[in-house]
């Protein structure tokens, strides 16, 4: 038997090596020209990690990967309501890990060349059509510029073409675009300096505007870490169609989440001018203090230290820095 794989981002990847475990041939087909590192962070929980580990993978994501091993949840103050550990801490047999995607995706791309070959992936190949019969499918793959570039004959065709999937709509052509649940998502990484145990997570807000913040990776010192955060806001209404297509290298602007429900997080965002951001066009910091403001802040307030500010005040955590996965 012989798979077509159409997308080479972590979904198409991991199908790749999940086939070849199993003794199945297959090809990976990806229209980027080349596959990069591309996002900001992602927190992967334990059912996903179970899979990669038995995937072998387990001790080189451990050395690019922080182990979350606690989350904190707090109110748009700052004020903890809840936290939970995490990880091998909340008794899993394997950990939780918050990681930058594109390492992610890395790990998993070099896995798949050494066990497959790098000739099982092809880049610039853009899925036309396909057709089927009794033996199989036939997929036709173009440029960047529409030119006919190859075709793929196998017996299954597996569609990890992402949420705008051309085998999707081929299959489900009346079914339209996706619906958007009425939220924008901010975010972007930073070095920034370690908070509670260096190794937690918070969310912090509400329904209706909330920020996530957690470490991705080591950072430039021993007391620092890469720093991924998110700032997610209601700014429509569900149901509807997005007002415009997502990008992962579209710049955000500072007066975006401003000037909407997040100032009740006591929230600006602006542009990181730090070497240690991945990709400065698409990375934002969000912070109104200096750094060791904020992380002595965020100690003091969870070890009960009366020199903690008020309430009113306490708005520490959300104004750190942020974090996201592919839902945060």
């Amino acid at each position: 038997m012989k798979a077509i794989i159409v997308g080479g981002g972590i979904g198409g990847l991991t199908t790749a090596l999940m086939l070849r475990a199993r003794g199945i041939d297959c090809e990976l087909y990806e229209q980027a020209d080349t596959i990069r590192e591309l996002g900001v962070g992602i927190n992967t929980l334990t059912h996903a990690i179970r899979e990669l580990t038995g995937l072998g993978l387990l001790d080189k994501l451990d050395a690019i990967a922080i182990r979350t091993d606690e989350l904190h949840y707090l109110n748009r103050h700052g004020q903890e309501v809840w936290r939970e550990k995490r990880g091998l801490g909340a008794g899993f047999d394997v950990p939780q890990f918050s990681i930058h995607r594109g390492r992610l995706q890395s790990v998993i791309h070099r896995a798949v060349e050494e066990r497959l070959g790098t000739q099982a992936i092809h880049t610039g190949c853009k899925l036309g059509s396909f057709t089927q019969d009794e033996g199989g499918v036939t997929a036709y793959f173009f440029d960047r510029n529409n030119n006919h570039v190859r075709t793929a004959r196998g017996d299954i065709l597996i569609g990890a073409d992402g949420i705008h999937s051309k085998v999707r709509h081929t299959l489900f052509p009346n079914e339209g675009g996706p619906i958007w649940n009425g939220l924008m998502l901010w975010r972007g990484a930073r070095d920034w300096p370690t908070f509670l145990t260096g190794n937690s997570m918070i969310v912090a807000g509400g329904l209706h505007a909330k920020v996530v913040i957690y470490p991705i990776a080591e950072g430039e010192s021993a007391s620092s870490r890469l720093t991924n955060w998110a700032v997610l806001v209601k700014t429509g209404e569900g149901g509807s169609l997005p007002p415009r297509r997502e990008d992962w290298s579209r710049v955000g602007k500072r007066e975006e989440p401003h000037h909407r429900d997040a100032g009740i997080l006591g929230i600006s965002v602006l542009r990181s001018r730090s070497p240690a951001v991945l990709d400065q066009r698409s990375r934002h910091v969000a912070r109104r203090r200096r750094a060791s403001d904020v992380s002595g802040r965020l100690q003091r307030r969870f070890a009960g230290d009366p020199r903690c500010p008020r309430a009113r005040r306490c708005a520490g955590p959300c104004r750190a820095s942020a974090s996201g996965a592919d839902g945060l």
